[in-house]
């Protein structure tokens, strides 16, 4: 599905989306399931994919974003932009 990225792709479409509440019910609890489900390597690689995502997709994040992982959920109600969104994801 996300060849680019994915342990991103896995991070944000399988904990990040309208059925987040499955795994909690704000950010930080939805975060704690995903660090609580995942191996140390696979957070390692979420990093590194990040990382590549944000270098690729300098000056166009919102689209690339868009584009890569569709919304799922509406981030802005989180207090997140695409930015702010992926750097707090950093595990």
């Amino acid at each position: 599905m996300h060849k680019r990225y994915p342990e991103l792709g896995q991070l944000i479409g399988g904990y990040f989306h309208e059925d987040y509440d499955l795994f909690g019910d704000n950010f930080g609890e939805v975060m704690d399931a995903y660090i609580e489900g995942s191996s140390p390597d696979d957070r390692a690689q979420v990093l590194k994919e990040i990382e590549r995502f944000q270098t690729d997709n300098a000056g166009q994040l919102e689209a690339a974003y868009r584009k890569e992982f569709i919304d799922h959920i509406d981030l802005s109600l989180w207090g997140f932009t695409y930015t702010s969104f992926l750097e707090e994801i950093k595990v």
